[in-house]
């Protein structure tokens, strides 16, 4: 008998995975909101997340709130947001600038790396030259050194530059949009829909009535089909309240 009930308490040992660990704040007092479980009278587990500073100090009197609900609110959020069809445009729009930013500041690099090069290794020449001609001494042989060394330097970083430009690529960035649009929708793949929730939000805020979500982009209010500020009516107990 006691060797039936034991996977059963393994499953109630089980570590809870909260996916806004670290992204999740308390309204009132700014601390972080941790995860804890809560068990009902029923000795039914509800995961949470409290105040810190509740938890430790009980100076903060915020409310705790059910994992389930608040992450379903935040993946709906960022469904609704980012992944509806206005939300995808203009977050493709400012990934597209951004790279664009940073494939100029890359080019501009690349070229003054390129013109630093030149004037190196016209330097080199000439001191190539003169040891040649047999007017060498220490300092020269030293200038000689240093420039040399330069110039195996630059040639480093600008093959750093053109390999990294090759990386991140607007059909790549565009993969990467539609794979986490999947894994969000899906919800099966924990480690990279924590990951994706971590990249594309900011900062969740949680307030006794409200709940704040701040993203990586400003998408404008019209590009959103809802609201993400929603009432948290009713939180008492542990049974997580579906907002109307």
């Amino acid at each position: 008998m006691d060797t039936r009930r034991q996977p059963e308490k393994g499953r109630m040992r089980a570590k809870e995975r909260y996916l806004l660990q670290g992204i999740v704040f308390c309204g009132k007092c700014g601390a972080a909101l941790c995860g804890r479980r809560a068990y009902g009278g029923n000795k039914k587990r509800y995961p949470r997340y409290e105040c810190n500073r509740r938890q430790r100090s009980k100076e903060c009197d915020l409310r705790s709130i059910s994992k389930e609900w608040l992450e379903d609110l935040v993946v709906q959020g960022i469904l609704d947001t980012l992944m509806s069809p206005a939300g995808r445009e203009y977050l493709e729009g400012q990934l597209k600038k951004y790279l664009e930013k940073r494939d100029n500041t890359r080019q501009e690099e690349i070229a003054s790396l390129q013109r630093e090069l030149r004037a190196l290794e016209s330097e080199i020449d000439n001191f190539v030259k003169a040891v040649a001609r047999g007017h060498f001494s220490d300092a020269l042989l030293e200038n000689l050194a240093a420039r040399e060394k330069r110039a195996k330097e630059i040639k480093i970083q600008l093959k750093e530059l053109s390999a990294a430009r090759d990386i991140i690529t607007w059909d790549r960035v565009k993969s990467f949009l539609d794979e986490a649009e999947e894994v969000i929708r899906s919800k099966q793949d924990l480690d990279k829909l924590q990951a994706l929730i971590g990249f594309l939000v900011h900062r969740v805020t949680v307030y006794d009535d409200t709940v704040s979500v701040t993203y990586i982009v400003n998408v404008p209010q019209e590009s959103s089909s809802r609201d993400v500020r929603k009432p948290l009516v009713a939180l008492t107990g542990f049974e997580p309240v579906s907002p109307p």
